[in-house]
C-alpha cells in the first residue's frame, strides 16, 4: 500500500500538477500562490514515522476514492461535528506554540503550517495535525469526536517517534521538536 502511494507521489513530482490539487482549490475557494503544493507535498511526505499517519495524509492530500464533488471537503472540514474538532485543533496549536493564525484548512489539513513557526514547531505541528486527522478519520460517521482521542493520537505518534529517534540516534532532535508537547501536557496536566 505504501509503495503504491510512494510511486503515484513520484508521479506526481514529475507532472506539472496532479488533478487533485485543482479539485482541492475548487472546492476549498482559494488557489495556492507559489510553491504552496509543492511545500505540501514535502510536508506530507515527513509526516511521520508512524505508517498508519503516513497512509491517512497520503489518501486524504490524494482524495483516495472520492468521486463525489464536495465529498472529501464536507466530511474532512465542512461537516460540523468536524468544524467543532478543527476548532479545538487550532486552539490547541495557537495556545502550544504561542501564535494566532487563520482558521482555514491548507494550514489545519493540509500541513501548510504557519510560516512564523520555528522548524520544531512545524514538524511538532505536522504530527498534531496527523493525530487530529486520524482521529477524525476513525470518528467518521460518529456523533462526536472525542477529544480525548485525539490526545491519544498524538501521544501515539509521540511514541512512534521516540522509539524511531532512539533506534536512529537522533533523540536530542526528537527531545527539541516534542518539547512543547511535553510542556503543554505538564501545564495541562494531561494524563494519557
Amino acid at each position: 500500500m505504501i509503495s503504491v502511494l510512494y510511486t503515484q507521489l513520484l508521479r506526481v513530482i514529475l507532472q506539472s500538477q496532479p488533478a487533485y490539487c485543482a479539485v482541492w482549490e475548487r472546492d476549498l475557494l482559494t488557489p495556492l500562490q507559489g510553491d504552496g503544493w509543492n511545500k505540501i507535498w514535502a510536508s506530507t511526505k515527513g509526516v511521520s514515522e508512524n505508517v498508519a499517519t503516513k497512509e491517512l495524509a497520503y489518501k486524504l492530500l490524494t482524495r483516495w476514492a472520492c468521486h463525489d464533488i464536495g465529498t472529501l471537503v464536507h466530511i474532512w472540514w465542512g461537516c460540523p461535528i468536524a468544524q467543532s474538532h478543527w476548532i479545538k485543533v487550532h486552539l490547541l496549536l495557537q495556545e502550544m506554540f504561542s501564535v494566532s493564525f487563520l482558521f482555514n484548512p491548507w494550514e489545519l489539513q493540509h500541513n501548510y503550517l504557519i510560516k512564523d513557526l520555528h522548524i520544531q514547531s512545524r514538524h511538532l505541528g505536522k504530527y498534531i495535525l496527523s493525530a487530529a486527522k486520524w482521529s477524525l478519520a476513525i470518528s467518521w460517521l460518529s456523533p462526536d469526536i472525542v477529544w480525548q482521542q485525539t490526545l491519544h493520537k498524538i501521544q501515539a505518534i509521540y511514541t512512534t517517534e521516540q522509539l524511531s529517534a532512539r533506534v536512529q540516534g537522533s533523540i536530542d532532535r526528537f527531545t527539541e521538536i516534542w518539547a512543547q508537547w511535553i510542556s503543554y501536557k505538564a501545564n495541562k496536566q494531561l494524563v494519557l
